[in-house]
């Protein structure tokens, strides 16, 4: 439970979100879904940075799970089963 109880502190995820933000918008020069995914799948973005941008993912999937689903049902659990394999398989 201490790295659930770690992840779910406000600060932690504050500085996470910010890492991540930076990562993107320092190779792309904006940060949405898609160029997070396109970090998160680039095989030169670093162990120490795949779960601060994973989970940077996954809030903006959640942000836009409406279209998502209006495309088709359950999308959006399976791109967030996607996000975490990547990051899993990587780790």
């Amino acid at each position: 439970m201490e790295l659930l109880d770690t992840l779910n502190n406000p600060e932690v995820q504050d500085k996470m979100f910010t890492q991540a933000f930076n990562i993107v918008n320092e190779k792309y020069e904006k940060v949405n879904l898609q160029n997070c995914l396109l970090v998160l799948l680039d095989e030169n973005t670093s162990k120490e940075h795949l779960v601060c941008v994973g989970l940077a993912c996954i809030s903006l999937l959640k942000k836009q799970s409406d279209d998502f689903e209006s495309i088709e049902v359950g999308m959006t659990e399976r791109i967030q089963k996607m996000i975490i394999s990547e990051i899993s398989q990587r780790l």
